[in-house]
């Protein structure tokens, strides 16, 4: 089974779609029920301890973050390690289990680990050198999950993805 975090945002929208017609058998991770969807609830900003993990689940798709915000204040750094870093951890703990291992890994990261503006024919060997929180917490995720998916055993896959929109104008703060 696939669990996919980040349901309800704009790049989780049209992931949850493909999934869903290609009838894949699918829950989500979500604050609350996503209708029509198996969903295991639970809030990647919080500390506090979630609802049992679904069994069988062999794929993430962690589509989940904090993004397309401003932070201007610590408070607002510190959630975004909270979610970003902290909450990818916690999830990754909860879906370990020896009845049945979590396989793989997909990470929807952020070319923002660059700390460039631009740039043209950046690839995976590109040095990675955020310059803002969101960026850190992003590079912190990336470093968190080829560590932890090493001593698992469990295939990662990082996608660095610039900005992705369609069917109207970009969200949050780059709208």
């Amino acid at each position: 089974m696939i669990l996919l975090t980040g349901a309800t945002g704009f790049l989780g929208r049209h992931v949850l779609a493909h999934l869903r017609a290609g009838g894949v058998p699918l829950t989500v991770f979500a604050q609350s029920p996503v209708p029509g969807v198996a969903t295991w609830t639970g809030d990647l900003a919080s500390p506090a301890p979630w609802s049992q993990a679904p069994a069988g689940v062999s794929v993430l798709y962690h589509v989940a973050g904090f993004a397309h915000r401003r932070i201007d204040s610590q408070q607002e750094r510190d959630l975004c390690l909270q979610v970003n870093l902290h909450g990818l951890r916690r999830l990754l703990e909860t879906l370990v289990r020896d009845d049945a291992p979590l396989q793989a890994v997909v990470l929807i990261s952020s070319v923002s680990v660059y700390g460039i503006e631009s740039g043209e024919r950046i690839d995976e060997d590109f040095p990675c050198a955020p310059s803002d929180p969101y960026g850190e917490s992003k590079w912190m995720a990336e470093q968190f999950l080829q560590d932890w998916a090493s001593r698992h055993n469990v295939r990662a896959a990082i996608l660095r993805l610039p900005l992705v929109v369609g069917g109207g104008s970009a969200p949050g703060n780059l709208g």
